[in-house]
């Protein structure tokens, strides 16, 4: 193992609160901290350059703001940002086979069952896809 551990952090403050918890875990095992950031291919015709770079850009913002937020809570933390693009659950199980981390920590939303069921969850899909040990954070 690598030793690292990953987290699956979203656009929003989706995977925010899960992304705190592995930063404080990184710490007390004195690992480092991967943020990983997966979205999906932009598949339309023409040009989709501009989009791309758009999502990147705020990929990028969002995942700083909340590095800068850990590195102050826990000086010293080593955080490295991945962008995949690719599915947010492909994302994290090409990561993981990739890397082998410690732990993959994943934030629930919360979701009822009928909506999980209907929009589909990564957090259910991480917990049964991903090769390496998933921690889920529930929202507080």
């Amino acid at each position: 193992m690598s030793g690292e551990i990953g987290a699956g952090v979203g656009s929003e403050d989706s995977g925010h609160h899960a992304a705190r918890y592995a930063g404080a875990l990184a710490v007390d095992l004195g690992v480092p901290l991967v943020l990983v950031f997966g979205y999906d291919p932009i598949l339309l015709g023409g040009e989709v350059g501009d989009l791309r770079a758009k999502v990147r850009e705020l990929a990028d913002r969002t995942l700083g703001k909340l590095r800068d937020e850990l590195q102050a809570t826990h000086p010293g933390l080593e955080i490295e940002i991945l962008l995949v693009e690719n599915r947010p659950v492909e994302s994290l199980v090409f990561v993981a086979e990739q890397r082998s981390p410690r732990a993959v920590v994943v934030g629930h939303g919360g979701r009822g069952p009928l909506s999980g069921a209907l929009l589909g969850s990564v957090c259910y899909e991480i917990v049964h896809r991903c090769p390496s040990p998933v921690i889920v954070v529930p929202e507080a």
